[in-house]
């Protein structure tokens, strides 16, 4: 998934983007070239937050349609993209900031576009993980 932390990283591979959210994996996936540009969610997420009465929608999208219309989605110059391969609406792009307006909690993370190192993820999952990474990391050292 590293791949897709970058905008032509996930561009060149939108059908395996969609194949990791039919999978059950529906985190959110967030990229951009350098900062969050933008964010991918699956079309389900999109309606739980009200997307389609927030936004006006279009198309559904292929993933080729959509990959040509990348540069809108990080211009911030368009609605956010609906897209699927079968023609139902599978996953939403959108911008960073249209995506923090459908959280409920606006202050809410978003998800990661750089690399997550096991102390990052430790931290993330509670103080018991990090815990348990400090006795690994001891452990380590006295070998």
């Amino acid at each position: 998934m590293s791949s897709w932390q970058s905008v032509a990283g996930l561009r060149s591979d939108l059908a395996t983007v969609l194949a990791h959210f039919r999978n059950g994996k529906t985190q959110a996936i967030g990229f951009g070239d350098g900062v969050l540009q933008a964010v991918v969610v699956t079309y389900d997420e999109f309606a739980a937050l009200d997307g389609p009465q927030k936004f006006s929608g279009g198309d559904v999208l292929t993933p080729k349609a959509l990959a040509a219309q990348f540069d809108a989605v990080l211009a911030e110059r368009t609605q956010p993209l609906v897209w699927g391969a079968r023609g139902e609406p599978e996953a939403v792009v959108m911008s960073a900031a249209q995506y923090r307006g459908l959280r409920p909690d606006p202050t809410s993370l978003l998800p990661p576009t750089g690399p997550l190192d096991l102390a990052d993820w430790a931290a993330r999952m509670g103080p018991e993980l990090q815990e348990v990474l400090e006795d690994l990391r001891c452990d380590r050292e006295d070998v």
